[in-house]
């Protein structure tokens, strides 16, 4: 009985002292090597001429000439050329070819892609750069305060390029002081889907009745350019503020 009291405590002895005992790891030099991949010239070559026909083809639809541009149209804020001409571009497509005649219509500054549209010719590839993105355009429907509205945002950004039927103002409208014409109080704007779901600060446009429609933005500026031959916009002031901001990039 006693022999085995004593083998009981070896063993729990035995126990503490493996699990207190404290482990050492040595460190050992792994060896490495980085070596590079290079792909096979012949892959690169297959790849290259399965790919050779879509690009020639991509290249030559590209470069079709839509019109040509007698002067730079600049991207400049509020008085910029470009965003004229395609305020004009989205506005002309509503009214001549959706058959939707808009009282207003409108591109926000930051969807105009780069800063001017070149003197010279107009290709088709220069309208994909100038939009990018694959907005479509939305209609709208607005009575004089969501007019009112709109124009008072557009104005703590310095405006936006606007194209609006003559009637509304002689020279330019005051967009922070907009008079509603005589009898009216039903209009309509267009701009694109990405406004007209709120974006750009633009979520006044909520409670207001929308159409959005299928068409790119980018396939009207292309029909506008096909429609003038000669990219044109006049030169007159659209829009007024009470202080001066203008900004270009």
């Amino acid at each position: 009985m006693h022999l085995i009291k004593v083998l009981i405590f070896i063993f729990f002895f035995t126990i503490l002292f493996i699990g207190c005992k404290t482990s050492y790891y040595k460190p050992y030099q792994i060896a490495c090597q980085q070596t590079k991949i290079k792909p096979s010239q012949s892959s690169d070559s297959a790849l290259d001429n399965y790919l050779k026909p879509y690009r020639a083809k991509l290249k030559e639809e590209m470069n079709v000439v839509l019109a040509v541009n007698p002067q730079d149209l600049l991207k400049k804020l509020p008085e910029g050329q470009l965003g004229y001409w395609m305020s004009d571009a989205m506005k002309w497509y509503a009214d001549s070819i959706l058959k939707q005649p808009v009282d207003v219509a409108s591109i926000n500054y930051g969807g105009i892609r780069i800063p001017k549209l070149p003197k010279g010719n107009v290709s088709i590839g220069l309208i994909y750069e100038l939009m990018p993105f694959d907005n479509f355009i939305a209609i709208i429907a607005l009575d004089s305060s969501g007019m009112q509205n709109f124009f008072s945002t557009i104005s703590r950004s310095s405006g936006w390029p606007i194209s609006y039927n003559t009637e509304y103002g002689h020279d330019s409208l005051n967009i922070l002081y907009w008079h509603t014409p005589k009898n009216k109080d039903s209009f309509y704007l267009a701009v694109t889907d990405y406004v007209a779901l709120g974006g750009d600060k633009m979520d006044l446009f909520q409670n207001y009745q929308k159409r959005y429609t299928s068409v790119k933005v980018r396939d009207a500026l292309i029909a506008y350019a096909k429609h003038q031959k000669i990219l044109f916009t006049d030169q007159k002031q659209r829009i007024k503020l009470n202080k001066k901001n203008d900004r270009s990039e």
